[in-house]
């Protein structure tokens, strides 16, 4: 069994914290100076387990604090659940420590950039994954715990315009964040032409290519 990790930080001392308790390999993404975005960091992630050929994607926050074993026993569990399409660690908020499996991104499609910062992206990915991948998921125990209920980027105080960011998942799935599976469109924006990882391009890049945003 082979992962790619991933965090992305704007607050340098928030993952120092995180990577003084964490034995996992951890591809850190640093939004300090410009910020990518979660979508984009986590983005950055996918194309390094395309690289490696690596089994999972683990997506990780900085908030994330881990016990004795330091991450150990979660890759303990990845072997357990090989067949598992997502496997998320329990106590933790959310997705702050979550694994995809390689065919469950390649199904799904890559992270939207269109939510950056951050925002809805974790709705928008889970309504991709239900309708292309009928692995089961799993939640597991996991020896670690939040030091603060924020996203990765948030820690460092960005702020996002969520209502601005809301209006667009709605023009994409056609209902508001909370609405039954059925109710969502199963294309994106309603288009059957759309394959289930469309999203719009941003800065004149191509969809779903490699490098969805140039960088300065």
């Amino acid at each position: 069994m082979s992962y790619v990790a991933v965090m992305p930080y704007v607050h340098r001392p928030w993952m120092e914290r995180a990577m003084d308790t964490c034995a996992l390999d951890v591809m850190l993404v640093d939004n300090t100076e410009y910020n990518r975005g979660i979508m984009r960091s986590h983005n950055l992630g996918i194309d390094r387990m395309r690289e490696q050929d690596a089994d999972w994607l683990i997506v990780m926050s900085a908030a994330v604090r881990f016990g004795k074993p330091g991450g150990l026993d979660f890759l303990d569990q990845l072997d357990k659940y090989a067949d598992y399409g997502v496997v998320s660690a329990e106590p933790v908020l959310g997705w702050h420590l979550i694994a995809f499996s390689r065919e469950t991104i390649e199904l799904a499609g890559r992270w939207d950039e269109n939510f950056t910062p951050y925002g809805w992206d974790d709705v928008d990915l889970a309504i991709r994954i239900h309708h292309e991948s009928d692995r089961e998921q799993r939640q597991v125990p996991c020896d670690v715990r939040d030091a603060g209920k924020s996203h990765s980027l948030s820690l460092g105080g960005v702020t996002t315009d969520n209502e601005a960011l809301m209006a667009y998942f709605v023009r994409k799935w056609g209902a508001p964040h909370g609405s039954a599976w059925d109710a969502y469109n199963a294309c994106p924006f309603g288009d059957q032409c759309n394959p289930t990882g469309f999203w719009p391009p941003i800065n004149g890049a191509v969809w779903n290519g490699p490098a969805p945003r140039e960088e300065p």
